[in-house]
């Protein structure tokens, strides 16, 4: 147990310390399919205040997996997998914004040549660009599409190792309905997404820190400020 909170300890905050914006999402169970979501802004003094903002979520169909390079939290769950319709648990940046239609400080649009790339023998896999730049995989996602559940999305950095078969193509992005659960990211009302993206455009870094109440205490003892509910 020791060994682990050293490990927790070190991990934690080489990834938060310099975020001024930490995502929550706690799940109940890892076999759910909905959680809550709060955010946490970091003063000077490392506190983090809870902004005015916290809602439901969906996340996998199948719950919750471990992240393929997560190195703090040991739950006896299996590590993720590509097509496993779970979302990784654990600690990941928050990266790219890309839209479609809505102007949105600091994203990249989205066209008919954009993808993300699922294909885990091509040297591009869970890399999102264009697809004349890549170099023709078998499995693709376009991000163009005809619903409206890419038209704003954040990158999840998840396996950015590209370690084969363990996921890719990880988002924030609009829900297709309430409790209804993803193959792997984690959604959201449309309205909920733009007011966390507001959060994310004004911070310097954001986190994502997807867990279960049950690994929520630990993550509390080391930032002041987090609830657990």
């Amino acid at each position: 147990m020791k060994k682990i909170l050293v490990n927790f300890i070190f991990y934690s905050y080489v990834s938060l310390s310099a975020s001024d914006l930490l995502v929550l999402v706690i799940a109940d169970d890892y076999n759910s399919s909905v959680g809550h979501l709060s955010a946490y802004s970091k003063n000077d003094k490392n506190y983090y205040n809870k902004e005015n903002l916290s809602f439901s979520v969906n996340i996998g169909k199948l719950g919750l997996a471990l992240g393929v390079e997560e190195n703090v939290f040991k739950p006896s769950i299996k590590k993720k997998q590509e097509g496993d319709k779970k979302a990784p648990l654990g600690i990941f940046k928050l990266g790219n914004i890309y839209t479609k239609n809505d102007k949105i400080k600091n994203s990249t649009h989205i066209d008919k040549d954009l993808i993300c790339v699922d294909d885990s023998n091509s040297k591009y896999y869970n890399k999102v660009l264009k697809k004349l730049d890549s170099d023709n995989p078998q499995s693709f996602e376009n991000m163009l599409r005809d619903d409206n559940l890419y038209d704003l999305v954040v990158e999840v950095e998840y396996n950015k190792h590209q370690i084969k078969n363990a996921g890719s193509c990880i988002f924030l992005h609009i829900q297709r309905g309430v409790s209804s659960g993803t193959m792997g990211c984690t959604s959201m009302a449309k309205d909920d997404l733009l007011d966390l993206l507001r959060l994310i455009n004004k911070s310097n870094k954001s986190t994502l820190v997807q867990i279960t109440s049950n690994e929520c205490s630990e993550v509390k003892k080391q930032f002041d400020g987090i609830e657990c509910f």
